[in-house]
This record gives structure tokens, sequence and C-alpha cells, in this order.
């Protein structure tokens, strides 16, 4: 049988070593890795490990604890976080995007992730007025835009755009974000 070293996130309120579930979208940083039996279901998609940052419902071992988690995502998922955690690093203030816009971004990403797994595009990320964010994604003729407001009272919605065709959706969440991305990647 096969083995491949597969990196495991620590967490904070999780432990890996006590064989407590990974939560889904857990991002790698300094890695601990463990042996992973290659048999085990891994998407037909998945090219390479270095394409994935989080693992899905592959046993992973150290000793006897057993580790698994819910989601698989791309690198292009996590250079996406990161740009946008760059932008928390702006000197001025005005350049930086509220904590508001910042956590609901990342919450609607990561159920966005969750939905698209190893699909899930690269993006631009950018501050928007109020210390919004706005993430884009483009496709071709096809564009999708995350727009958060940088304050509750601020609006959010996505705006999606296929070729002639063009809206905007006031229900802002992951499952939704997910729907407009998987048709303006069909489109391109």
């Amino acid at each position: 049988m096969a083995t491949m070293t597969l990196a495991v996130s620590t967490l904070r309120h999780e432990s890996t070593r006590t064989g407590q579930s990974v939560s889904p979208a857990t991002p790698v940083d300094d890695m601990p890795t463990y042996p992973v039996d290659a048999q085990a279901e891994v998407p037909a998609d998945f090219s390479s490990i270095n394409d994935s940052k989080v693992v899905q419902r592959l046993g992973l071992q150290q000793g006897g604890a057993a580790v698994s988690s819910d989601t698989v995502t791309s690198s292009d998922y996590v250079l996406t976080m990161e740009r946008i955690d760059e932008l928390r690093q702006e000197e001025r203030e005005d350049d930086r995007p509220s904590d508001h816009g910042y956590f609901a971004v990342k919450k609607v990403l990561a159920e966005a992730a969750r939905e698209l797994s190893l699909r899930f595009p690269r993006a631009s990320a950018s501050v928007g007025p109020y210390r919004g964010l706005r993430v884009t994604w483009s496709f071709g003729t096809a564009e999708v835009r995350l727009i958060i407001g940088g304050s509750a009272a601020n609006r959010s919605y996505i705006y999606w755009e296929l070729g002639t065709h063009h809206g905007v959706v006031h229900s802002v969440d992951g499952r939704h974000l997910a729907h407009h991305l998987r048709r303006a990647q069909q489109l391109a």
C-alpha cells in the first residue's frame, strides 16, 4: 500500500493529536505532516498534494489518533485569502478593510470553498468605499464580484455578469456566490 505525506493544521480550539475533528476550510500554515493512505478516496481532479490546502475526509493518522475534515479547496482559495489578509496590513487605516468587512468576506468565502472544493477560482481583492471589501473573479466575458460593506449599515451584494447578461443578488452567502462562480466558469 502506497503512502504519501499530507500537511495537517493544528487548530487553536481542536487538537489534531487527540483525534478531534479539524474544522472545515482550515488553512495550512506551518504544518506538521502525517503519513496518509494513498488508496483513500481522492477527487479525480486532485492533481497534487500542493494543489490542496485543506483535506477532505482522508483518514490521517499520527499514532492512533485519526483526524478528518469536510473541505478540500484549491491553492487559489488560499491565495485569495492571503490577498485579503494583505489588505489588513496597509499602513493607513483608510486603506484597510473594516473588521466587519474583513470577517464577513472570510465567512462567505469559506462557505463558497465548501461548495466549490478544488474548483474555487483565484480572485483579486481591494478595499472599497467605507472600508468595505470587493473580491472580483474574471473569466473572459464573465465576471463575479462579491461586495461587502464596511459596516452592517452598508449594502453587501453579489454582482454577476455573463456575456451581455448581468444582475445583482442581495442574498450574500457562500451558496449563492458558489452558484454564480460555477456559472461564470462554465462560460469561460
